[in-house]
């Protein structure tokens, strides 16, 4: 494997490591996962105009993604990664309720969606959900690392 954020040597020595640490089998010493964000100087992409496009703008969304693993610095047996993320609400989203972004907060708000536990919707996520594709789309669309 390899990664243009990350040293190969570097990123394989983590990948043993974290590997054997999730099969029980570290030894030697903790896993110690260390990274310093803006650790190298530049500047961010422009935001959005709206807030909302900070995680709805897949091409902001992406260049954002990579400004961000691009300029942090791992350390010990970390490794870059990057979460899709439509705040602590997403999975409720997908399940139907109207969800409010909060990138700069880092969090969303819903609307309750169920009044009544005795009577409730079938909660399943439809495949033509709003939510759910996107997100899809964040997990699947390639960042070059």
């Amino acid at each position: 494997m390899q990664s243009i954020w990350i040293e190969k040597k570097q990123l394989t020595k983590a990948l043993v490591r974290n590997e054997a640490f999730w099969q029980g089998e570290l030894e030697e010493y903790p896993l110690i996962w260390i990274t310093v964000p803006d650790a190298k100087p530049d500047n961010p992409p422009a935001e959005p105009d709206e807030e909302e496009k900070m995680w709805t703008d897949l091409d902001y969304y992406i260049e954002s993604a990579k400004y961000e693993l691009s300029h942090t610095y791992y350390a010990g047996d970390a490794v870059p990664v990057q979460h899709p993320w439509l705040g602590p609400d997403q999975f409720a989203a997908w399940l139907g309720a109207d969800i409010m972004l909060k990138p700069k907060d880092f969090t969303s708000w819903v609307k309750p969606f169920v009044d009544d536990w005795k009577n409730y919707p079938e909660l399943k996520i439809a495949p033509e959900n709003r939510w759910w594709k996107l997100y899809l789309e964040m997990v699947y669309r390639r960042m070059g690392g």
